[in-house]
């Protein structure tokens, strides 16, 4: 004999839960992403002692110094190394004095720079954790029909549609643009040719 009744409830109707609810209408009660918050704060040595704080910013500043000097080490030496100059590196053998030199200064300037950053951030700047909750980023439904509307209108005033010849030719003209930005490269100096196939 079927469970079923006149009324159309099995056993899997509403009756068979206590508080009446369907399993269509059942909805999940715990956050499936709860917020695991964040750990406890631990203070710096630089945040409780302030000899080490100031041993840190002299650290810093320091980094800066160096940076600075590589900076100066750049302009004396690319005003005072001959291009022709060719010296020995151990490892990497005869290398353009000038080549060398510059790429040493300008790497050593922006490295003592990152360093320095760093470790100004790690040690002295604000250690406190915060959160920065994300905020939606679509447009109103409004205002992406407002956009849609101006579009259209903007493109029924060209005429563009109906004016092919215009469409045609301005496509034609922008592709073309760039070779006026190409061109006065050869003013540059002579082509490289083959010399560009060859190491020093």
């Amino acid at each position: 004999m079927s469970d079923e009744t006149n009324d159309g409830r099995g056993p899997h109707s509403d009756a068979a839960h206590p508080n009446g609810a369907s399993h269509e209408l059942a909805m999940p009660t715990a956050d499936p992403f709860a917020d695991p918050g964040l750990p406890h704060h631990v203070p710096r040595r630089t945040d409780v002692d302030e000899r080490a704080a100031k041993r840190a910013e002299r650290q810093v500043s320091a980094l800066f110094t160096l940076s600075t000097l590589c900076t100066i080490g750049f302009v004396v030496a690319y005003v005072s190394i001959d291009k022709d100059e060719i010296i020995r590196v151990q490892t990497l053998g005869r290398v353009n004095a000038l080549n060398f030199t510059l790429g040493l200064t300008l790497g050593g300037a922006l490295l003592f720079i990152g360093i320095g950053a760093i470790h100004w951030a790690r040690k002295l700047m604000n250690s406190e954790e915060i959160v920065d909750y994300r905020h939606p980023m679509k447009s109103s439904a409004q205002d992406t029909a407002d956009v849609l509307v101006m579009a259209k209108a903007g493109a029924a005033d060209s005429a563009l549609p109906r004016r092919k010849m215009i469409w045609m030719s301005l496509a034609g003209a922008m592709a073309a643009f760039p070779i006026t930005l190409l061109v006065p490269l050869r003013d540059l100096g002579p082509l490289p040719h083959r010399k560009l196939r060859e190491t020093l």
